[in-house]
């Protein structure tokens, strides 16, 4: 091999420690370091490997290089936020690994996972009713089926403990004192979505209760959510709730509130439902009432519903043999309640009043422009020719059709009043005018067939079908506003919250009156046309007012409960008067329960409503997506279930990207 040559290198002696050296001698230290690595062709990297996982990472932070360790809590986190399967999860950490970072494997995960969900949950198969009339072992419109049923086994347990875990995150609020310091407020709720019946709770005293991450699921099964549905998967809970009424968290009483749709309440309270004589849930005024001023009615409050009067009607009910077509006789009761949870500590449902009201005002103003599309087709028809194949254009051309065939009946007609006899017209023989006679009637008598026929085949074109019409729907779509075509054309939440915008409301029903002055000059069809627009401007104008009023999780202040009080009033009055609609029970809601729940509870309609319930549903379907592959349903909707618990974590929640700040709501500009 021969000798190799030698390099000396003097390393003087350190007598400073490197915490106390200077600047000066930590460079000169640091050039020292570099050139020994440059003689013996070392590499720093090699160095750090060789360290201990600890050292490396104190050596790293001290020089300002950033470590990335991924915890498990920080790993759970990621497939919770980012909703993954486990398989996913493991692929996004192998890519991160490579760019350097550590990470915990899934068996800490997993592990600490356990510790999480502990024992709360229990899945297993119960029996449902389905409605199936076509079955031959249906009994009254019904068959049993099997379905898995997913419930906490304790809800005073599931609502303590999450008030502990929200307590040690800091993360409980009374609102700024707008709550009673000593009161925790506890929404419980239900709504059916996706094919899933999911019922849950959410604590009030959060800073954002609407969060889908703040409703917790107590009980969800996999079946309609008819009365006996949901009596035999909740009436376990209703024991516990009466418990709940009387116990204390810390010094601190629990309020247990009821919130949900109108079909969730009636069944809540074992109602017939809105078709029923008395079909208010909050108190027994009758339907004819309703249609009335508060000040023209015969009673001018009605007795309002409660547990023990609901109980009271239940029993005569029962007694006289259950007839359901006598329910009116016992103020529309016709089962037991399921949740001893008082009536008045249901929030009045403003998100299904939002979608309700206004799409009934819309409807009947469809009603009303589909009777200008057929004045517009009849004015066409005079002197338009039109080819098309839409049902309009057909209606007109048959109309076309109609009219110049009553023209010649009318000639016809006129012409044999007028034909000469012999005594005016020696020129014309007897035989003539009785043939000319006979060849007009034979004529005249076609005619009539075939306008009979044409007359049969004049079919009015559907309201969707006319030009005015759809210029609505399009001025709808023009807003970003899209109905719902498998549920009646109905609104959705979102959609509503747009179209009560005075711009976009403005834009549809001017939009109308554009596309018929486009369409006619008839100035009587226009003034209608110009008529129908203002007046459902107005009405939606006013319940916009009412709703920027309600619509809203803020606290209310004292002097403006006089002014939703005020808006609502003339709302209704110009329903009645003006728009000359049915008063349905969503629109007695809003006139005689909202201001007495705002006087009890003085926060917007938006903390207590069912906005939380709705917004899971998304939440829970793209859970689902992920785990279509278990072949087990109770396994699918055990781990479902589990998935959602963990998105509801507070120690999870606190590794969560931070979302863009709550904007302030725009105020109603109303005075008394």
């Amino acid at each position: 091999m021969g000798t190799q040559k030698s390099k000396w290198l003097r390393l003087p002696e350190t007598h400073v420690d490197a915490s106390n050296a200077s600047d000066r001698t930590l460079r000169r230290r640091a050039n020292l370091s570099e050139k020994v690595r440059t003689h013996t062709q070392s590499k720093l990297s090699q160095e750090l490997i060789r360290m201990s996982k600890s050292e490396r990472s104190e050596t790293c932070q001290e020089a300002g290089v950033q470590n990335v360790h991924i915890s498990k809590e920080e790993g759970l986190a990621l497939k919770v936020y980012a909703e993954l399967p486990w398989f996913k999860l493991e692929k996004v950490m192998q890519f991160i690994k490579q760019k350097g970072a550590t990470y915990e494997g899934q068996a800490a995960q997993r592990a600490y996972k356990r510790s999480l969900l502990g024992n709360q949950l229990s899945t297993n198969t119960r029996e449902f009713k389905v409605k199936d009339e076509t079955s031959p072992y249906a009994v009254n419109g019904f068959v049993i089926v099997k379905a898995p049923c997913c419930t906490v086994t304790s809800l005073i347990y599931a609502i303590f403990e999450r008030l502990d875990r929200l307590k040690a995150q800091n993360q409980l609020t009374w609102h700024h004192g707008k709550i009673n310091p000593n009161e925790i407020w506890v929404k419980i709720s239900g709504d059916k979505g996706g094919g899933t019946m999911k019922c849950g709770f959410q604590i009030v005293n959060v800073q954002k209760p609407n969060n889908p991450s703040n409703y917790i699921l107590y009980c969800t099964f996999s079946a309609t959510d008819n009365y006996y549905n949901l009596n035999a998967a909740l009436s376990p809970f209703a024991p516990e709730i009466e418990v709940l009424k009387e116990v204390t968290w810390e010094g601190k009483r629990v309020k247990p509130l009821g919130t949900g749709d109108c079909d969730y309440n009636y069944k809540q309270f074992g109602m017939g439902g809105a078709g029923g004589l008395h079909c208010c849930f909050g108190c027994e005024i009758p339907r004819d009432e309703m249609q009335l001023k508060p000040d023209d009615r015969k009673v001018k409050s009605y007795p309002k519903r409660t547990l023990s009067s609901l109980k009271e009607e239940y029993k005569k009910f029962e007694e006289d043999g259950c007839d359901r077509k006598k329910q009116s006789l016992y103020k529309n009761v016709i089962h037991p309640t399921i949740l001893p949870i008082e009536p008045e500590d249901y929030c009045p449902p403003q998100l299904h009043l939002d979608l309700g009201i206004p799409l009934n005002m819309y409807k009947h103003c469809i009603i009303e422009v589909h009777g200008l599309d057929l004045d517009v087709a009849d004015d066409l028809a005079q002197f338009d020719i039109r080819v098309g194949d839409t049902p309009f254009d057909k209606y007109i051309s048959v109309k076309q059709f109609i009219l110049l065939t009553e023209e010649r009946i009318l000639e016809i007609e006129d012409e044999l009043n007028d034909l000469p006899n012999n005594d005016e017209d020696e020129t014309v023989t007897l035989e003539e005018v009785r043939k000319h006679i006979e060849k007009l009637s034979a004529e005249k008598d076609e005619l009539e067939e075939r306008k009979e026929n044409l007359q049969s085949q004049l079919k009015i074109p559907k309201q969707e079908s006319g030009p005015l019409v759809d210029s609505l729907d399009k001025g709808l779509q023009r807003n970003g506003i899209h109905m719902q075509a498998y549920h009646g054309k109905s609104f959705v939440g979102n959609d509503v919250h747009k179209f009560l915008k005075e711009d976009v409301y403005t834009d549809v029903f001017d939009g109308m009156v554009k596309v018929c002055k486009t369409l006619t000059g008839n100035q009587d069809i226009i003034d209608d046309a110009m008529e129908i627009a203002k007046k459902y401007k107005i009405g939606v104008g006013l319940y916009s007012t009412v709703h920027m009023l309600v619509a809203h999780s803020d606290h209310m202040e004292s002097e403006e409960i006089p002014l939703v009080c005020s808006a609502i009033k003339d709302f209704m009055e110009y329903y009645r008067l003006v728009l000359k609609l049915s008063v349905t029970v969503k629109c007695h809601i809003l006139e005689d329960h909202i201001v007495p729940w705002l006087e009890r509870y003085p926060f917007g309609l938006g903390l207590l409503g069912e906005q939380g319930t709705e917004s899971v549903h998304a939440v829970i379907n793209r859970i689902k997506r992920n785990y279509q592959a278990i072949p087990s349903e109770e396994k699918r909707l055990q781990t479902i279930v589990e998935e959602h618990y963990l998105k509801c974590a507070p120690e999870l929640s606190v590794y969560f990207p931070r979302k863009k700040t709550y904007r302030p709501r725009k105020k109603a500009n109303v005075t008394l």
